[in-house]
């Protein structure tokens, strides 16, 4: 390929030394000029309008590995890169246009042995006194180097890029000496969008931190700040973007100048919800191990004592005795019983997940069975009351989970009466079907202060809870939200400010040829036709 010009022979390129025009120059500017040229640091040529090499430097042959006689053969579209070749051609025929003076271009070249060699290449046209182009001058620089390292610096902001991408971590990066922050998109996607400069995100970081743990959080910053360290870490409740609090874990690298002071800090917070709630989980299920294996003893025990008392006491009320007697009788026999399903409910609130798998569940007999449990549960002051309709259809539930999840409601409506002037304080387990929904509704209503609908929004989030620190986990109305979601279910609350609260779980029933197989092996088949 090559450029046309309206220019021919002799007149377009400058002549070699032996030319008319170079025989005016006085040898010594002759021999300073050649001297330059072949000694420069950088690639230089002499080209005519074609693209054909008139003039070439040693640094040029050496750039290109050929030598000067194989060189001064070629064009300049020969060794040029073919993706660059192109614009080369196009910027050139503007300059032998007249359109522009000059260019400077970044391409690349192919060597002798046909590796690429990156050039910042300057095409600069050299004319006679009469404004004649003679030839075109050529200068190349090998900038293999900067593109080797500009490549790698694109591929380095490539990957930290997927790696920003791909972390479910937020990112940020605070430049203290030229007071910036950078924060990744997971950050204000999740937690807003902060500040940029250093000062306005510090205030804007603690406002973000739960009151609690604002202090301690920033204490411990700022000790390690002060005191050296490279590395910081903390754990506490923060702000997200729609106004509600997680726990997250908060790590950073400190990076400091000679004199040991800091100049950047480069962090991630991490989102510990899950983490937190597989932990709670996990000591929940210890405690609930641990209590019942006490439950297990308790109950094996009281029925060792219970056994012989009940016994005792069918034997003496088949004697004759004064009526008073076997009214006093007939109130202990009443009240071994009712020690006896207390027990036997702790015991199955405690039980493990392992021995117990969902299946169909009565909700009249499980009433009647958890009901002395959840009223050993009620603080003074408070009275437990049971609603429950007739002919329920059944539920295929996991019977613990259900018993569980109740309780957690009876305690947290029976607690918020505790301590108000009202006689009596009542909690109310009701139960009743929804026959358009296919489903049954469980519900625990109290005559208690009512939830604020601010509190109201959050009140299933893990770990939150209205009371003071260290009185309780906030884990109480989660696992009634778990518990709902294990049966394909809902959880609803109804409350307003004086008008007490009413949770309510929507139990969806079992399906009906499950119903109908209980049935008949209850021999009880017109419950559920």
């Amino acid at each position: 390929m090559s450029v046309k010009s309206n220019d021919t022979g002799p007149k377009t390129c400058r002549p070699h030394a032996h030319s008319p025009e170079q025989a005016t120059i006085p040898d010594e500017v002759e021999q300073r000029f050649t001297a330059a040229f072949e000694q420069s640091a950088v690639g230089m040529a002499h080209m005519h309008a074609t693209g054909r090499f008139i003039r070439v430097n040693r640094k040029l042959c050496d750039m290109l590995g050929y030598s000067h006689e194989e060189l001064i053969t070629k064009t300049f579209p020969e060794v040029t890169h073919p993706d660059d070749l192109e614009l080369d051609l196009q910027l050139t025929g503007q300059v032998i246009a007249g359109e522009i003076p000059h260019y400077t271009i970044e391409k690349r070249y192919i060597r002798r042995d046909g590796s690429p060699i990156w050039s910042s290449l300057t095409i600069t046209p050299v004319r006679d006194a009469a404004g004649e182009t003679q030839y075109y001058s050529a200068v190349m620089v090998d900038i293999s180097h900067q593109k080797a390292m500009e490549i790698a610096l694109q591929e380095g902001e490539e990957r930290f890029r997927l790696a920003v991408k791909a972390t479910r971590d937020a990112m940020w990066d605070c430049d203290l000496a030229r007071n910036r922050v950078w924060w990744s998109d997971a950050y204000e996607g999740r937690f807003g969008t902060p500040p940029t400069d250093t000062k306005g995100c510090w205030r804007w970081w603690l406002n973000h931190i739960a009151p609690d743990d604002r202090d301690r959080a920033a204490e411990s910053l700022k000790s390690t700040l002060r005191g050296g360290g490279e590395f910081w870490e903390a754990e506490y409740s923060y702000r997200i973007i729609d106004g509600s609090f997680i726990p997250v874990q908060d790590r950073a690298l400190i990076a400091r100048d000679a004199s040991g002071a800091p100049i950047r800090i480069l962090g991630t917070i991490r989102d510990l919800t899950k983490r937190k709630l597989a932990e709670s989980k996990l000591r929940e299920a210890d405690r609930m191990a641990a209590i019942g294996n006490v439950a297990a003893g308790l109950a094996h025990d009281m029925g060792n004592v219970l056994l012989p008392m009940r016994s005792a006491l069918d034997r003496l009320l088949h004697v004759n005795m004064e009526p008073r007697i076997i009214d006093s009788l007939e109130l202990l026999r009443a009240c071994t019983k009712s020690l006896a399903s207390l027990t036997d409910g702790v015991r199955r609130i405690a039980r493990s997940d392992s021995q117990s798998t969902p299946r169909i569940v009565d909700l009249a007999k499980w009433w009647n069975d958890t009901m002395p449990l959840y009223r050993a549960a009620m603080p003074p002051g408070v009275v437990l009351e049971g609603e429950i309709a007739e002919a329920l259809p059944p539920i295929k539930v996991n019977e613990d989970h259900l018993t569980r999840a109740v309780l957690n409601m009876v305690v947290n409506a029976a607690e918020a009466i505790v301590g108000l002037e009202m006689e009596p304080g009542t909690v109310v387990v009701w139960v009743q079907p929804d026959a358009i929904a296919s489903q049954i509704l469980l519900g625990v209503r109290d005559n208690g202060p009512g939830i604020p609908a601010e509190i109201r929004e959050r009140v299933f989030e893990p770990f939150f809870s209205t009371k003071k620190h260290g009185l309780s986990t906030g884990m109480g109305m989660s696992v009634v939200r778990s518990f709902a979601m294990e049966v394909d279910g809902l959880v609803e609350v109804i409350s307003e400010p004086g008008e007490g609260a009413n949770i309510i779980l929507h139990l969806p029933t079992a399906p009906r040829e499950q119903l109908l197989q209980v049935a008949h092996t209850r021999n009880d088949c017109s419950r559920w036709d």
